[in-house]
């Protein structure tokens, strides 16, 4: 029951692994771009920041 429920929600079929494919790589062709997304709003958010505090100053 919670396995269709997480199903319905998420859309995670625990029955199929997705990590024993025979070409892992093909599966998430997009990672590398939100690697690269997640770096740059973690370097804007840490000059914000850095921008904020420097108006108490």
């Amino acid at each position: 029951m919670v396995e269709v429920l997480v199903f319905c929600v998420c859309g995670i079929n625990f029955k199929e692994n997705p990590m024993n494919s025979e070409t892992p790589n093909s599966e998430y062709p997009h990672w590398n771009r939100v690697y690269f997304a997640v770096i740059v709003v973690t370097i804007a958010v840490i000059a914000a920041l850095w921008l904020f505090s420097k108006s108490f100053e």
